[in-house]
């Protein structure tokens, strides 16, 4: 009752053939989202949400043989997800957008603060029975997937450091008379010790991953 049909170029049509597809634009009052769909009570057909197309693509099975068709749209109540950032401990977070529907996918990428840190586990705030499904992505970041439940969800990460050992670059005097630049950088952490660029004391002691490797580059000038 909340649904109201709309679509980019108002049209209307009163016949589809076998193996054509519907594109069904979906409004609904604010604090509602459109969830899913079916055709003539068949599986549900995910809400496709993104920023800038909201609609669903409803696919005509090639050997439909009904007479007529009718689709089904659910709505539900829209529940935001945020992340409790003094948990996440200066890293970062990212969703698609800022409310999800009761039964919708939500997946939200994480990544701690430097890649010292890991994300150990993740749960929802005051709602521990939430399967919340925690993964690690071939670019060191994480990614939280679960079902969203008729309630506000606050994600609450756990992030522990990994072993680590501390690296200190000692220049002595002469050295330091015939040194232009130096860089020792971290292989896996991107954690570095280099000179300061904007006239601050240089910071000579850096923690690195226990058994990365280090690159280090050292310039001398002619003397």
């Amino acid at each position: 009752a909340m649904a109201s049909k709309t679509s980019y170029n108002p049209t209307e049509i009163t016949s589809i053939a076998p193996g054509q597809s519907i594109y069904l634009f979906v409004e609904v009052v604010e604090g509602y989202t459109p969830t899913f769909a079916s055709l003539n009570g068949g599986e549900p057909i995910a809400y496709t949400d993104g920023y800038s197309d909201s609609y669903f693509t409803i696919a005509i099975p090639k050997d439909f043989a009904e007479e007529s068709v009718e689709i089904e749209i659910t709505v539900s109540k829209a529940y935001t997800v945020t992340v409790d950032e003094e948990a996440l401990a200066g890293g970062e977070y990212d969703l698609s957008k800022e409310t999800y529907g009761v039964g919708q996918e939500v997946e939200v990428e994480l990544s701690p603060a430097n890649n010292l840190y890991e994300i150990t586990g993740i749960a929802a705030k005051d709602h521990a029975e939430l399967e919340i499904k925690l993964e690690t992505t071939p670019y060191g970041t994480y990614t939280a997937t679960f079902t969203m439940p008729d309630y506000e969800v606050i994600l609450v990460p756990t992030i522990a450091k990994k072993e680590v050992s501390q690296v200190t670059l000692s220049i002595d005097a002469d050295t330091e008379e015939v040194l232009s630049s130096y860089t020792i950088s971290g292989e896996d952490s991107d954690m570095v010790i280099q000179p300061s660029y904007d006239g601050s004391e240089p910071v000579l002691t850096q923690e690195f991953l226990v058994g990365e490797a280090l690159n280090i580059q050292l310039s001398t000038e002619y003397v």
